[in-house]
């Protein structure tokens, strides 16, 4: 009888505990699979014993709703961020939003670096498209979390709405 008391009373002590690591990992888990994996085809794949990897001809790169083409990306690491940096005549990112056109982003730069740990595009040379926006600079930063983007020696062009012809 005392045996099945202190069992009881150990599972009761422990049951929290369980149910909280429980929880933990299914969080864990959810974090996981909220950010997309990173796909990336070519016609050419370099490995490099240092890390380094460059892929090489018709390089589309995919992450969620967002697509980068280039001719060639290289992959770097700094400071604990792994950066896509992708050059080509031109490279393309795209950001397509299917239920609303207008938050759509499409882009032509020289140069695309892309982060995936802080969702950040880094455009040089470069012509972003958005809605009625059009951005043209030497470079443009964007985030892929806000939406938001800066531009340093741009011009921006706002096209007017089109105009209501159901009368």
């Amino acid at each position: 009888m005392r045996a099945q008391i202190l069992k009881f009373t150990l599972l009761a002590l422990l049951f929290p505990a369980m149910v909280a690591n429980a929880q933990n990992q299914n969080e864990s888990a959810q974090a996981e699979q909220a950010q997309p994996a990173v796909q990336i085809h070519s016609d050419q794949q370099d490995f490099f014993r240092d890390g380094r990897v460059i892929y090489k001809g018709n390089v589309e790169l995919i992450y969620g709703i967002n697509t980068l083409k280039a001719d060639e990306i290289n992959i770097r690491t700094e400071k604990g961020q792994e950066w896509f940096v992708a050059t080509g005549n031109p490279t393309t990112f795209t950001s397509v939003t299917p239920e609303n056109e207008e938050k759509s982003l499409y882009a032509q730069a020289q140069t695309i670096e892309f982060s995936v740990q802080s969702d950040t595009v880094v455009l040089t040379q470069a012509v972003l498209t958005q809605g009625r926006h059009k951005i043209e600079g030497q470079s443009i930063e964007y985030n892929l979390n806000t939406g938001q983007f800066s531009a340093s020696n741009a011009k921006t062009t706002r096209y007017a709405a089109e105009p209501n012809t159901d009368k």
